[in-house]
């Protein structure tokens, strides 16, 4: 292919792109796409895992615990006998219980 050709085929593909790209914007003027908001619900929770008598896989699956501070949550439980949410602060967090608070209980 001459060089003259390899011109008018790369101006004809970019004109082509140019007219491709032009109808594409005027047709998403026309017909603006419609934005849904959706509202982000809180999960209503039923059933609370009792930190006083699960075990460390149950704690485990809790948002931001995980294995390591399963671990520690029922090591400090069998140490004390019991947890209390002031327990719990020292272990995990003030940010990671207020992450959790809606899905344990403390009672024996």
């Amino acid at each position: 292919m001459r060089r003259w050709e390899k011109i008018a085929l790369f101006t004809s593909l970019s004109l082509l792109s140019l007219c491709l790209l032009i109808r594409l914007l005027h047709a998403a003027y026309d017909n603006p796409a419609k934005i849904i908001i959706i509202e982000k619900v809180q999960p209503k929770v039923e059933l609370r895992i009792n930190l006083n008598r699960a075990a460390w896989a149950e704690i485990a699956l809790l948002p931001g615990i995980g294995e390591k501070r399963a671990n520690e949550i029922v090591r400090k439980r069998e140490e004390k006998g019991s947890l209390s949410a002031s327990d719990l602060m020292t272990l995990i967090g003030e940010k990671t219980a207020k992450k959790i608070e809606n899905y344990i209980s403390f009672s024996n």
